[in-house]
């Protein structure tokens, strides 16, 4: 990834960034923004607000996305998953239900295509299936 000082991030961008942090950090608790500034360095990127606002929501509201993750995902524990793919969910759900603006089928979306950048084999049929069942009314 490569982007020029005066370019904005795309959305697909910013979230791919957002994941790579998540993972790389852990949902380490005392992570800062100046840690994600200087996360971004590694890729020559700028820091950009929408990728940050996506790493602090999900580390904000983990325990109700585990919940949500948990009750979505029949015979899979969220300790046995593998954490890609567990954090493609969680950034996923993140946005399913606090990013008031996200149609529920593109997050789904860009967390398939996610999971298919760095997850395996069977990440993104995983994936879609926890999302679609979690993003239908109960």
């Amino acid at each position: 990834m490569h982007q020029d000082n005066d370019q904005a991030l795309t959305r697909r961008i910013a979230r791919d960034l957002a994941f790579q942090f998540l993972f790389a950090f852990n949902l380490h608790k005392n992570v800062e923004y100046k840690d994600f500034e200087d996360f971004c360095k590694n890729f020559e990127i700028k820091a950009d607000d929408y990728s940050w606002a996506l790493c602090q929501g999900t580390r904000q509201n983990l325990p109700e996305i585990d919940k949500a993750i948990s009750a979505n995902s029949t015979h899979w524990r969220i300790e046995r998953m593998p954490k890609v793919d567990l954090t493609i969910l969680r950034l996923a759900c993140y946005e399913i239900v606090f990013e008031k603006d996200m149609h529920k089928s593109i997050a789904i979306n860009e967390a398939v295509e996610l999971a298919k950048k760095y997850g395996s084999e069977d990440s993104a049929a995983f994936i879609n299936g926890i999302l679609d069942k979690f993003s239908k009314p109960s």
